[in-house]
Parts: C-alpha cells; structure tokens; sequence
C-alpha cells in the first residue's frame, strides 16, 4: 500500500479520537448562557430554582376597568410560560363583562331612560398573546447574588391584543353595539419575585391600536362614525398606552 493512504488514515483515526475526547470534556462541564464553564453542581442548582416555569397571573384592577375603558370589566387570566433563562411565552384569555363606570352611569340616568344598569347587557372575551425577553446584566454569573433567571428581572415583551363585545338591551337582543377592539405593542416592565413562587408583575409599554364600533340590527352591521367618537383618544387615537400590573404564583 502507497504511503499517502497510510497516513491519510493515520490522521483520520487521529482526528476523529481527538474530537470524542474534545466532546466528551465538553459533556462533563455545563456552559452557561454567558459563555463560560460552572460547576455542575451550580448549574442544577439553577435548574432547581428553574422548575417552577409556569405562572398563572390576574389583574384584580382591571375589574374596576378593563381593555374596553369606561364599558368594560375584565375578568382576566393570563399564563407566561418560561422557555429559556432569558425568554418566555405570555398567553392570556378575559371574560368581558359591564363595568362599574358604565353601570354607575346607567343607574344614574335610569330616572330619564326608565331602564337601570340591569336592563342592559355587555358580554365579551379578549385574547392576549406576546413574548418576552428577560434583560440580564452584562456579567453576571450564575454564581453571583444578583443573578435571577426567568422569570425575575427586567424584560421587553411584544404584545398582541384583541378584544370583541357587545352592549345591548336585553329587552331588544337582536339590537346592539358592538365593539372590535385589536393592539400590537410593545411594553417594558420588571417582574419581581417574592419568594419562591409569587409574582409581582408591573409593565406599561406604547404602540398601534385600532377600536372600532358597530350598529348591529337584526344581524345588520354599520360601523358607527360618530366625529365624536373619532375624536375621542379611546377610540379615534391610533396610540395606544399600556400600564397595568400583574400578580401571579409560580407553579
């Protein structure tokens, strides 16, 4: 056999048992999301503090008003589940019922209208879907005091929005309005953790919104025109202005 085979093999056979050794030191150490080695035993410890990665939370003030201000009370559910020490998934779902502004105002003028808050109906749903990034500071080790994986810390989250109700008097059922309210934004908050499982969740954030109302008769839709309404920053104004605060329990 030539010589030039024999050594192509040679370094062939080198090569390959040089890159299992290489892999097998690189299985035996974890690397962390900074691009460096830690102990193992530090790394479980994170993946300890990392279990519970899923978190239920509400906004018990939104019942006061919800998405659909001054109309609206929303019974809201949300879910972020944790998919890495930096990101998660938001997903949330809200009943929409008739909110306290709007009931105080019925009943106020129930003298001239002859109807109260209870002759009316205002049912609904909304449906929220985002992602978050969790901003961690430059350096920090997993080591260190001032690290916290997700879901604590600061973070940058895109939003989408969409809410729809409708608002009637249930003495006419087939005669309503109806709201189609839909938002993209982009919001900034930090999640606090006390202790190990609650959360305390504040944000606001700005971005695009478009609110539109429609005349509903016998399954005949108009959308409403009114100058003002389109004049009014609730449903004219394209920006819309996020600012709330979540309260949750890590599971």
């Amino acid at each position: 056999m030539p010589d030039w085979p024999i050594a192509m093999f040679r370094l062939t056979t080198i090569s390959v048992i040089a890159f299992l050794l290489f892999a097998g030191s690189l299985c035996a150490q974890q690397d962390s999301e900074f691009g460096y080695y830690v102990d193992s035993n530090v790394v479980r410890q994170a993946e300890k503090f990392r279990k519970g990665n899923i978190i239920i939370k509400t906004n018990p003030l939104a019942i006061v008003s919800g998405e659909i201000p001054l109309y609206s009370a929303e019974f809201r559910l949300l879910g972020e589940y944790v998919t890495g020490p930096r990101t998660g998934v938001v997903l949330g779902a809200s009943y929409l019922g008739m909110g306290l502004i709007l009931r105080s105002a019925l009943d106020a003028d129930s003298i001239n209208t002859g109807y109260s808050s209870w002759d009316y109906g205002f049912n609904g749903f909304r449906l929220q879907g985002g992602f978050r990034y969790y901003i961690k500071k430059p350096g920090v080790r997993l080591t260190d005091p001032d690290f916290k994986p997700a879901p604590g810390g600061f973070y940058v989250m895109g939003l989408v929005s969409y809410s729809n109700a409708k608002y009637y008097l249930k003495q006419y059922p087939n005669e309503y309005y109806r709201f189609n309210f839909i938002s993209y934004t982009l919001n900034v908050g930090v999640q606090f953790l006390l202790g190990d499982k609650l959360v305390l969740d504040p944000y606001w954030g700005l971005g695009y919104k478009q609110n539109q109302v429609f005349e509903v008769i016998n399954q005949s839709s108009r959308r409403i025109n009114d100058p003002d309404l389109q004049d009014d920053f609730i449903f004219g104004s394209n920006l819309k202005i996020n600012i709330g605060i979540n309260m949750g329990f890590r599971f």
